[in-house]
């Protein structure tokens, strides 16, 4: 499902992004549930003239209206069949009547032009308001259309800052091990301890006990440079506890490093010692 929007009037300024993909998820989710595949609608924002010309021609009512739609459906059995066409309907908005709206109902433009485009696609599936009945159920569809796509925006955000948060922890790695070079000592080494662990073939919580080593070290590095860099970008002057705090970052590598070093022993230190004597005998 593909939602064109053409904007032909500049009431509200032009149309944001976040609306934009608003209206495509409300129309796929309509559509979803309407068992149609594919097709297109167009959303066209428009002035209260160009929708009062619509009314005149189409409605024979001569005066500008908030919303019109155009079904290319045939029928409204047509709206429930398995295959659209490509060009499922128009809709047309008046921005001038969207925004008069928004100010008496207290809420944005771009929330009264989704709720109508979201009425408007409702048209386009066969819903209508020419009975109580028809009118309710239209209404609580609308509405419940409308709270599910203004979710989809918050979800949208917290993604991004996930991904966001993910990239930069990237960056942070990468600019670790490309200008770190006890950095880069400390990855070949965790390399030769994994080749080594699975050349022995360690049991499961040997290995295990072996990559909590390997990965605590790796850590401690990492916090060692964001503690170096920090206390650089503080003061580029020789202050004892700059200082300080430099070295007792490089202590807590060291103490990690020397804790690795005794896993090390423990987990490699018999098999490589049985390898060793075999090795003598033979």
């Amino acid at each position: 499902m593909k939602v064109i929007v053409n904007q032909i009037h500049n009431a509200g300024g032009p149309l944001t992004g976040a609306l934009r993909k608003r209206m495509t998820a409300a129309a796929r989710l309509l559509h979803a549930e309407q068992r149609l595949s594919g097709g297109e609608i167009a959303v066209i924002l428009a002035g209260d003239r160009y929708l009062q010309v619509l009314n005149r021609s189409y409605r024979g009512l001569d005066a500008p209206t908030d919303v019109l739609t155009f079904s290319m459906l045939e029928g409204d059995e047509a709206a429930v069949t398995e295959k659209a066409p490509l060009m499922l309907g128009d809709i047309y908005i008046s921005l001038d009547r969207a925004g008069e709206q928004a100010a008496a109902a207290g809420r944005s433009l771009d929330q009264e032009v989704l709720a109508l485009a979201i009425h408007g696609l409702l048209h386009l599936c066969g819903y209508d308001h020419d009975s109580a009945a028809s009118a309710e159920e239209m209404e609580r569809k609308e509405a419940d259309l409308l709270n599910e796509v203004q979710r989809i925006p918050f979800m949208e955000r917290t993604v991004e800052r996930l991904l966001g948060s993910f990239q930069d922890a990237c960056s942070g790695l990468r600019y670790t091990v490309v200008t770190q070079r006890n950095m880069a000592i400390h990855l070949a080494a965790a390399v030769l301890v994994m080749l080594l662990s699975f050349l022995l073939r360690l049991e499961p919580w040997e290995l295990f006990v072996v990559l909590t080593a390997v990965f605590a070290v790796l850590v401690a590095e990492t916090v060692n440079t964001a503690i170096e860099k920090t206390v650089d970008l503080v003061t580029q002057e020789q202050r004892k506890l700059a200082q300080v705090a430099k070295d007792a970052a490089a202590g807590a590598v060291l103490l990690t490093a020397l804790y690795a070093v005794l896993i090390g022993l423990y987990v490699f230190g018999p098999r490589l010692w049985k390898v060793l004597l075999n090795l003598i005998h033979f």
